[in-house]
């Protein structure tokens, strides 16, 4: 097979209801000139034999076999056998239009550009929505990037929010960029691994293009995914990304994001203390209230509460920030579990009626 221009990464783990259609949608592209380089990453289901199938009847197609590490492990591993001059990812649980490839690489010839953007619908059981972007589309080089992009790329003002969505699967990257990225990215990160590797791309890129209100890229919100289940030392993972992300802000010198990452971690600290609460925890009470101190007195939570302005924050969202900069975390924690038990009290009635 010659270099293809594109090489399609497919991480793979325990996805065999959602598999064939990911990959039937990679291969019916109107865009030809790629490889796809699925990286069962230990399943323990049947993607490994459905991988295989799709090998033997498409000569596009290579499979990678691994014990399992997670996704940024399983993402590694493809880009180390990549050959294509630019390399884009596809969730194993999600699909593409057929035309999504032909468009972004359309865009990297007639450009030359280092990055290229799509749009996302999110598909739900019963609807989809369109996400929306916050910039405008067309070329940027890299003085539009630091003027338009950078300030708020990873930060916008509302709690969580992003001015670039993190998620590679709807960006194509020049090779050598993603390779001088991806390798540097911890694995032991289980919580914002795309942001981990997308925004320090984002800082070397030279130039970037973003596609007009083109919805190509469709991302599965399944029942699971959308079901409240506790996720174990959240905060202490979300570190591991904050610290990632500032060696990285530091290393680059390209433009100081120090401030949207103490907002990242606000957003993280206050999640971590909502995680606590949920069903499925599994913590005593004196457990958790020992989390929300920690929390709370972190030194760089403390940096981030007396930092980053909550103006644009929900009113809960303020409250809750407002008490974790006073430190009033008896407060905090009553506050929490009150909301958290009337949300499951309005859950359940919808449930019922």
């Amino acid at each position: 097979m010659a270099t293809p221009f594109l090489s399609i990464i497919v991480p793979i783990y325990n996805v065999e209801n959602y598999l064939m259609q990911c990959i039937d949608s990679i291969l019916a592209q109107t865009f030809k000139d790629f490889e796809v380089v699925l990286v069962d990453d230990g399943s323990p289901d049947s993607c490994p034999s459905i991988c295989d199938a799709y090998q033997k009847k498409d000569a596009r197609v290579k499979v990678i076999h691994k014990e399992n590490g997670g996704l940024v492990s399983a993402r590694k591993a493809g880009v180390a056998i990549a050959l294509g001059e630019y390399i884009g990812f596809v969730d194993s649980d999600d699909w593409i239009e057929p035309d999504m490839y032909e468009k972004m690489c359309n865009a990297c010839t007639q450009y030359n550009v280092d990055v290229v953007l799509c749009d996302i619908v999110s598909n739900y059981e019963h609807k989809e929505i369109q996400d929306s972007k916050s910039y405008r589309a067309g070329f940027y080089n890299k003085q539009a990037l630091i003027k338009e992009v950078y300030p708020t790329m990873l930060y916008n003002g509302f709690l969580g929010g992003r001015g670039i969505e993190p998620s590679l699967a709807n960006k194509i990257f020049v090779s050598n960029l993603l390779k001088n990225n991806i390798f540097n990215v911890d694995e032991r990160i289980k919580i914002g691994e795309d942001m981990a590797c997308t925004y320090p791309c984002l800082l070397d890129a030279q130039s970037i293009f973003i596609l007009d209100n083109q919805f190509l890229y469709h991302y599965r919100r399944t029942p699971c995914s959308l079901t409240a289940s506790y996720k174990d030392d959240y905060f202490c993972k979300s570190l591991i990304l904050y610290n990632l992300l500032q060696k990285v802000s530091r290393e680059k010198h390209v433009y100081d994001i120090e401030h949207q990452l103490h907002a990242n971690l606000l957003f993280f600290a206050l999640t971590s203390i909502e995680n606590e609460f949920v069903k499925s925890a599994q913590k005593s009470l004196k457990e958790k209230m020992q989390l929300v101190t920690e929390i709370a007195y972190h030194r760089d939570v403390i940096c981030a509460t007396n930092e980053v302005r909550s103006n644009m924050f929900s009113l809960k969202y303020k409250m809750y920030n407002w008490l974790l900069k006073k430190q009033s975390c008896k407060t905090l924690f009553v506050l929490v579990l009150c909301v958290r038990i009337i949300r499951d009290r309005k859950v359940m009635r919808s449930i019922i009626n």
